[in-house]
């Protein structure tokens, strides 16, 4: 038998349950409310400073950096094949209807440099080559390139006019010249370089380096050099180097931005 005394207690402790349950749920809702104002802490920081804003920018910036400079220090270089008669010795000669003013060089399907000048004709150049001895087997094929960068050093005296010279179909292809990225370009880096950068689009709170490197990566032109504790963002485009004289080889070019 409950008496009046233990039914209140009893009836006390279960008011006390009654309301002690929503202190639970309670606690859940304050997670969930404290969880939410995290969340939106959180996107108003990414929103606010966006740490991918400066990757995203600087990829830019590299995009337009590559294209403005392959456009100051590339040029367009023709070539032009020739298959001459196995007898052929000496200096020859033949004319082909090419109106440009560049020079010329004249290499062997080795690479071997032989003279060679053109003469300006109307309408038409006038090549010269001095052709090798032949030997066997005989050297028939010849690569002819075009160029304002060449150095032509061959002034014959006198040549033997080729009879139907075998002719290939001109090409045309960009290179890095040699002569820009060492001449004109290297001069405005290290002279005016404020001006250099607005031509290239890189922004003035912004700063770049340009290296170039052959296939074994050593250095053929360094311009600038980036602060050790820089963030630096770098691109490498792999190029094909003319000189002056003739010689073509394969390397990279390195633009930095920090």
């Amino acid at each position: 038998m409950i008496t009046n005394k233990h039914a209140t207690r009893i009836s006390v402790c279960n008011r006390m349950n009654i309301f002690s349950k929503p202190k639970s749920s309670q606690g859940h809702v304050e997670i969930i409310f404290s969880f939410v104002i995290f969340i939106s802490f959180l996107s108003f920081l990414l929103i606010a400073f966006n740490p991918f804003k400066t990757t995203g920018n600087t990829e830019a910036y590299l995009n337009l950096a590559q294209t403005q400079i392959e456009k100051l220090i590339t040029k367009e270089v023709s070539l032009l094949t020739l298959n001459i008669d196995s007898s052929v010795s000496g200096c020859g000669y033949f004319d082909y209807g090419y109106t440009g003013d560049e020079n010329i060089i004249t290499k062997n399907s080795s690479g071997y440099l032989f003279a060679s000048n053109h003469i300006p004709q109307t309408g038409k150049y006038r090549i010269n080559v001095n052709f090798p001895p032949q030997t066997t087997p005989p050297t028939t094929f010849y690569y002819i390139y075009f160029s304002k960068d060449f150095l032509e050093n061959y002034n014959p005296s006198s040549c033997e006019e080729l009879l139907a010279p075998d002719l290939g179909l001109l090409r045309t292809y960009s290179v890095v010249s040699f002569k820009e990225m060492n001449g004109t370009f290297s001069k405005n880096y290290t002279r005016d370089y404020i001006n250099l950068k607005k031509q290239i689009g890189i922004p003035e709170t912004k700063d770049f380096s340009l290296t170039f490197y052959d296939l074994t990566r050593t250095s053929i032109k360094e311009l600038g050099t980036p602060p050790e504790k820089a963030i630096i963002y770098a691109r490498e485009i792999p190029v094909q180097f003319m000189y002056e004289t003739g010689e073509f080889k394969y390397g990279f070019m390195q633009i930095k931005i920090w």
